[in-house]
């Protein structure tokens, strides 16, 4: 009787068969992605002469195969998004013609072997979200390197100095503080990470002269120093220099810049310049850590929590809040796929509900008596006019001053932009319902697409915890959050 991992084998090499015998040339190239296929890789497929094989996000398991090392042929291998575990083979090193080394989302563990040191032709080396050992210095011995991610691999620095690539991903990097690594004998940079590495010191101002950068992230780390006068490099299109130590002025940013300056020590602040909501990559699945003024989840693994998709997951903390802010914070910690279903810009739908478990004290209030003499109808209804209108007024005064409040968060529409953008609340726009009213789809002139939430008259809620969602939904910034365009506040609606 066949096992389920000698039966997965043979299949592998029926597979083969069938494709030897419907062509007179031995397969070069094996694509075998986004699939349910589990146990090892087949020995059988050595005697292919295959120059390309790609196990992209399947169920992979147990040691990566020494005898890969007799695919001499091969160029291109990915096992990327799979359950291999243990150390990499050391005869790896014997594929001396590959150029693309795929092993990111596994569970492999120890150094990389020095054996690695003879693949001279490697271009793209990937090992993200892993549990290695160092950071091997073999690796400036890579010549031809142009794509370089270790995000989350569990390497421990420091990081070699002078390794020239065109795309440079780390992060997460574990040991002591480092100096920046050396990097200006890099030309034609495109993309360099390199966040939490520990890195300390000052940004170097060479990093502010490579034209050819288009992403520049060194958030997270304990960088020091002023930036320079004005970041407007040619085709600079992201920083994030967030959670360090920089001072000084913030510079002037060029417009078609995002970037994110936020917790550090500057003197002179411009909120315009602090935060900035978008990201270049999605991810079906992202572990994250979860902090509210303390750590209150460590590699959070929305995958292994919800065990299938649509499944909302529910999760309480209780806090402390000193001086009305709350401040909730998630850190990617570079693990998860970019891979499921495809690259793209998606993730999980966080929801954030803060409930007071407390009872907030009330001041008194002073109702002043009225008299009302025996004088006839006409001044009792005089004196309830009085009081509608008083009433009318602190409430419409309470309503502007809330507004106020806010406008410094958000920007004002008008009630008739409202109305044009949902064409009049109509129901065929309706696309839920909440506990503070309906929700609907509606377009600005300028073609954006909105949800209009309308507090509604028969809500329990009131109009200052309607405000106080704004004020919240206006200060958070994540991928996965939608963003606040505005509030109308006019009248009654």
């Amino acid at each position: 009787m066949f096992s389920p991992k000698r039966l997965l084998i043979s299949l592998l090499a029926l597979i083969f068969l069938l494709k030897i015998a419907a062509a007179d040339t031995l397969p070069q190239d094996e694509y075998f992605a986004y699939n349910y296929l589990s146990g090892s890789i087949p020995k059988e497929w050595a005697s292919m002469q295959l120059k390309s094989i790609s196990l992209l996000v399947n169920r992979l398991s147990g040691n990566i195969p020494s005898y890969l090392g007799n695919f001499t042929n091969l160029t291109y291998l990915s096992l990327e998004a799979n359950e291999f575990s243990g150390p990499v083979p050391k005869e790896l090193g014997k594929l001396v013609n590959l150029k693309n080394l795929i092993l990111s989302s596994n569970n492999l563990s120890g150094n990389l072997p020095m054996e690695l040191a003879e693949l001279k032709n490697v271009t793209d080396f990937r090992i993200n979200d892993n549990n290695n050992g160092s950071i091997p210095d073999f690796i400036r011995s890579w010549r031809r390197l142009g794509r370089l991610e270790m995000q989350a691999s569990g390497l421990k620095g420091p990081i070699p100095s002078s390794i020239s690539v065109l795309e440079k991903k780390i992060s997460d990097i574990n040991g002591t503080n480092q100096a920046f690594p050396n990097l200006s004998s890099i030309t034609g940079l495109r993309l360099l990470v390199l966040r939490n590495c520990n890195i300390s010191g000052e940004i170097p101002q060479y990093i502010w002269g490579m034209n050819e950068l288009e992403t520049l992230d060194l958030s997270f780390n304990n960088l020091s120093g002023k930036l320079p006068s004005s970041i407007d490099a040619k085709n600079l299109s992201f920083v994030f220099l967030s959670f360090n130590l920089l001072n000084g002025d913030i510079p002037i940013i060029g417009k078609t810049i995002d970037v994110d300056l936020s917790y550090n020590n500057f003197t002179k602040q411009n909120p315009s310049y602090l935060f900035v909501g978008r990201q270049d990559m999605g991810h079906a699945w992202k572990i994250s850590d979860v902090i509210a003024d303390i750590l209150m989840e460590k590699d959070f693994n929305i995958k292994s929590e919800a065990s299938a998709v649509l499944t909302p997951i529910t999760k309480k903390y209780d806090v402390n809040v000193s001086n009305g802010i709350l401040e909730i914070r998630f850190y990617w910690a570079g693990k998860g796929t970019t891979r499921i279903p495809n690259i793209g810009n998606y993730g999980p739908l966080i929801t954030i509900s803060v409930n007071p478990n407390f009872n907030p004290q009330s001041g008194g209030r002073k109702v002043a008596p009225i008299v009302i003499g025996v004088t006839g109808s006409f001044l009792i209804l005089l004196a309830l006019g009085i009081l509608w209108y008083r009433r009318y007024s602190k409430a419409k005064s309470k309503r502007q001053k809330d507004h106020e409040g806010l406008e410094i968060q958000t920007t004002s529409f008008t009630l008739k932009q409202i109305k044009a953008a949902t064409n009049n609340f109509e129901n065929a726009n309706k696309i839920g319902e909440g506990g503070f009213g309906p929700v609907y789809k509606g377009l600005l002139a300028d073609g954006t697409v909105i949800a209009v939430k309308q507090l509604s008259t028969k809500s329990s809620q009131g109009n200052r915890e309607f405000l106080n969602e704004i004020g919240m939904i206006a200060c958070l910034r994540h991928p996965n959050l939608v963003k606040l365009h505005g509030c109308c506040i006019e009248g009654d609606n």
